[in-house]
């Protein structure tokens, strides 16, 4: 037997995490896991934008994280919760498969691409994987139709598309835009500089 994984993606501030919660909660006995760099709300339960929250493990990102998932006694755990997956490196692919291989349903949301509206982490992976797959949507700030991306600012500003692709934040940080809405500020790096004049050129 082995269990069933089930993801919930978008931008941010879609409900993903909430929805994530509410999933966990129709368990008897599930565990949660975040990863230790995000601590905007919490430095161990997992807290949604809206203030739900549930107790959890904070866990490493990197490929210390199979190693943990194989320490643990899954005896009566019936569910695994894990949030902000695109936070975590390829080791997150075989430790889901580790978690479902204990009859175990893994239910999991994060982000599907990040402010460059490219591909976040292994979350492509995990969706091929998936047995079911959901992609929430939020309102644009903007202009309120529906918003699929996350638009990073960077001083009021749209951030550079060389802007580190992990940053934590919140509103403060980031907000959900529509396709027409969403921007990506140019590169800063002086190679794009020399790239552009070497075209005029």
């Amino acid at each position: 037997m082995k269990g069933d994984l089930k993801i919930y993606t978008g931008p941010m501030f879609a409900g993903k995490t909430t929805r994530m919660i509410e999933e966990l909660e129709t368990y008897d006995n599930f565990m949660a896991l975040k990863p230790n760099m995000d601590d905007r709300y919490s430095e161990v339960d997992i807290v949604s934008h809206n203030g739900h929250e549930i107790p959890a493990s904070s866990v490493p990102s990197d490929e210390l994280l199979l190693y943990v998932v194989e320490d643990v006694d899954y005896g009566d755990i019936s569910a695994v919760g894990i949030d902000e997956v695109q936070f975590f490196e390829e080791s997150v692919v075989d430790a889901v498969d580790y978690i479902l291989s204990k009859d175990v349903d893994v239910i999991a949301a994060g982000l599907d691409t990040d402010f460059r509206k490219e591909p976040f982490g292994s979350v492509p992976e995990l969706r091929e994987m998936a047995d079911e797959y959901e992609k929430l949507s939020a309102r644009c700030e903007e202009c309120g139709d529906e918003a699929g991306y996350t638009q990073r600012i960077i001083d009021g500003e749209p951030a550079s598309y060389d802007s580190p692709q992990v940053l934590i934040g919140a509103d403060e940080t980031y907000e959900p835009r529509c396709e027409e809405h969403h921007v990506v500020g140019k590169p800063e790096e002086s190679a794009y500089d020399e790239i552009v004049s070497d075209i005029a050129n």
